[in-house]
């Protein structure tokens, strides 16, 4: 599932970030995204229900591997082996049934119970975890987005100002 949005009512930080070099630009966005993102990841890590705690580490910030042209994007999700799983999670099973592919009886390793060649799955209940992270802190992602990408801006003018040894 991919969610994208589209931020208006930046004209004026849009402005300030055109009048620095792309690369500073690009940082600056990247970093304000990340901390965002980080919103995200604690409300879903916070949010998802607790079995072994592998399903909740995975859930990470990395930035978009794909930039467009004066775009920056990063992915806040389940990242490496819980990935194929985290959808059960989220949005439940149905009931379905689950045969053994070798011939062999099916069985629950930890409780050491026995079930057959075949079995009947009840299903799982739809727990979701990511949206609802989504959906209670977006608000708050967009705050942090335009404070972080002002403080950006301020503090690579100052290093550049530095730099040229100029002062504000």
């Amino acid at each position: 599932m991919k969610v994208a949005y589209q931020l208006s009512g930046f004209a004026e930080l849009d402005a300030l970030l055109k009048q620095l070099p792309k690369s500073v630009a690009r940082k600056i966005t990247t970093q304000a995204l990340r901390k965002a993102g980080a919103i995200v990841r604690d409300e879903a890590r916070s949010l998802v229900p607790v079995e072994t705690g592998e399903l909740r580490k995975a859930i990470k910030v990395a930035a978009g591997r794909k930039q467009r042209r004066n775009r920056t994007a990063v992915f806040v999700g389940v990242i490496g082996k819980e990935g194929r799983l985290a959808h059960l999670v989220e949005y439940g099973t149905v009931a379905h049934m689950i045969a053994s592919k070798n011939k062999r009886v099916l069985a629950d390793a930890s409780t050491g119970v026995f079930f057959g060649r075949k079995v009947q799955h009840p299903g799982t209940p739809r727990r979701p975890f990511m949206r609802r992270a989504l959906d209670t802190k977006t608000g708050e992602v967009f705050q942090r987005v335009a404070e972080e990408v002002g403080a950006g801006i301020d503090r690579e003018v100052d290093l550049l100002l530095k730099a040229g040894g100029v002062r504000r």
